[in-house]
């Protein structure tokens, strides 16, 4: 679950977007680098092109995260739940997003050196 109290583009996006599988009329671009080696960082970079252009940065720690990141590793896809706190609303938007998983494996065991 992510606060999009501060991403009023992700959420309108998201709105539209809802999905529960992937679609041909969504174009998405996933990334999973560390942000420091040996640091414990991993971010997840998630740019969706259409049917307009958001782009949504996650940082995980290896560590505190590590249940989640394990999960995210070995499905094909997650789903995205954004949420907006202000205004006391709880799932306002759900899409299914590609994980990448082999992508993410191989970046994980970076923060680790």
């Amino acid at each position: 679950m992510v606060d999009l109290s501060a991403r009023p583009d992700v959420q309108d996006l998201l709105g539209t977007v809802t999905t529960t599988s992937p679609t041909a009329d969504i174009d998405i671009d996933i990334d999973w680098s560390a942000v420091t080696a040996g640091g414990g960082l991993v971010r997840l970079t998630i740019e969706w092109k259409r049917p307009t252009h958001v782009d949504l940065a996650i940082v995980f720690e290896a560590d505190h995260h590590a249940e989640i990141l394990q999960a995210l590793a070995t499905g094909d896809y997650f789903t995205l739940t954004g949420t907006n706190p202000e205004d006391g609303s709880l799932g306002i938007a759900v899409a299914t997003v590609p994980a990448r998983g082999e992508l993410l494996a191989r970046t994980w065991i970076f923060t680790a050196l």
